[in-house]
């Protein structure tokens, strides 16, 4: 790959990659309430589909741990989007907390 064309797509920062270029999309973390039957469960994750929601999955897909399996990740189209699932999330009573992704960098 040409250099210049390399250096618009990702910069070095300290010994790590970083691409750049690419729109980051937002995401929520929410958790359900212990004891959240599976059918409000649903309902929730139907309104988020709903209202523009780009995806809703379990942040550990399988878990059998109670506690790890009542957290999600919510994939939203821009910020705008974002806030106003947030808005949802928490004015729901089966959701114990919501709040955005925070972005993570590697550092080494």
């Amino acid at each position: 790959m040409d250099a210049a064309l390399r250096e618009g797509f990702a910069k070095s920062e300290k010994g790590v990659i970083l691409v750049a270029g690419y729109p980051r999309v937002m995401k929520l973390q929410f958790k359900f309430r212990d004891g959240t039957v599976e059918a409000a469960r649903r309902k929730v994750i139907s309104a988020l589909a709903a209202r523009g929601a780009r995806g809703v999955r379990p942040l550990f897909p399988g878990e059998r741990d109670k506690e790890l399996a009542t957290l999600y990740v919510v994939e939203c189209k821009d910020p705008a989007s974002g806030q106003r699932l947030l808005k949802l999330l928490n004015a729901s009573r089966a959701v114990e907390f919501a709040e955005v992704e925070l972005r993570r960098k590697l550092i080494r």
